[in-house]
């Protein structure tokens, strides 16, 4: 992560229908963005140190696991948006899918202009818990949103997305291990399983675009 564009990497959560015409269109009005600043940006640097002091309590020094920490909330964050029943379409979502498919959208070089982070959620410590299967269990907290008030369209550096297969898949592990448990165990397992993946993805994203240096090219997996 230390190699990301100097204006760090924003994300977007939504689903893939809508990923694709954030693609085409950029961002829609009223949409946020959640940040992810490069770690020796100065602008990022100068920000943290600032902003140590906030209602009466330290943030912590800004290490590589703070740093980590912080990236896999901005991921949690935005998936929060790609998971929520908003993009399903019903009685009171008559705008939604059939069938979405969870997807987040990541643009590089955001703020290289004008750099604006908000280091700590929206005006609050963000916290996220991630269970299975990828990582030990921790608390997480998210760089967290921001509003986009900007008129030029960002453009797309990659979409992570959960396939058809990818969401049966996780179906069917989820239900092997609810086994007897009540159905609120199934739906609680499926939907940590869903992020976990969506977050491993996002971050190998991610590193891929550090290590290839294309943050302008649009990556549909």
């Amino acid at each position: 992560m230390a190699h990301m564009p100097a204006g760090g990497i924003a994300l977007h959560g939504t689903s893939y229908k809508k990923a694709l015409q954030i693609a085409q269109r950029g961002l829609f009005d009223g949409s946020y963005l959640c940040t992810i600043p490069n770690p020796n940006f100065k602008a990022f640097k100068c920000r943290w140190e600032s902003e140590q002091l906030f209602n009466g309590s330290y943030l912590p020094a800004c290490d590589e696991r703070e740093f980590f920490s912080r990236s896999v909330g901005a991921a949690l964050f935005t998936l929060s948006y790609s998971l929520s029943d908003r993009h399903k379409k019903s009685g009171f979502h008559s705008n939604g899918e059939r069938n979405p498919l969870p997807a987040v959208v990541i643009f590089a070089d955001y703020s290289a202009e004008r750099a604006d982070f908000n280091l700590l959620g929206n005006d609050l410590e963000t916290s996220f818990y991630r269970l299975l299967p990828s990582f030990q269990s921790r608390l997480y907290y998210s760089f967290g949103k921001r509003n986009w008030f900007r008129s030029s369209k960002p453009e797309v550096s990659a979409i992570a997305h959960l396939s058809k297969d990818d969401m049966e898949q996780i179906r069917e592990q989820a239900k092997a291990r609810a086994a007897s448990s009540h159905t609120r165990t199934f739906k609680a397992l499926s939907s940590r399983m869903k992020k976990d993946a969506l977050v491993l993805k996002t971050l190998q994203l991610i590193e891929r675009l550090a290590l290839e240096g294309k943050p302008s090219e649009i990556l549909v997996l």
